[in-house]
């Protein structure tokens, strides 16, 4: 199981808004946007699932920008 956010411009847009109107911490301002810019986005999240190979996988989007890779190697 690979649980990650989902690189999206929108996804670090909403989060840069969300962090800036409920945090005054400025280490929370800047690692909660750049943490979405440095996400996976579906297509690595999957070269890197047959990279490791998985033979069997599954790849959801989720809500607030999740990501998640569920694999099974049977």
């Amino acid at each position: 199981v690979v649980n990650d956010l989902n690189r999206t411009w929108i996804g670090a847009m909403i989060t840069w808004f969300y962090t800036h109107l409920t945090s005054c911490n400025p280490f929370t301002r800047h690692d909660s946007y750049l943490s979405v810019l440095r996400a996976f986005t579906p297509a690595e999240l999957e070269a890197m699932a047959i990279d490791a190979g998985l033979t069997s996988f599954v790849i959801k989007t989720l809500p607030f920008f999740r990501l998640v890779l569920v694999g099974n190697n049977d």
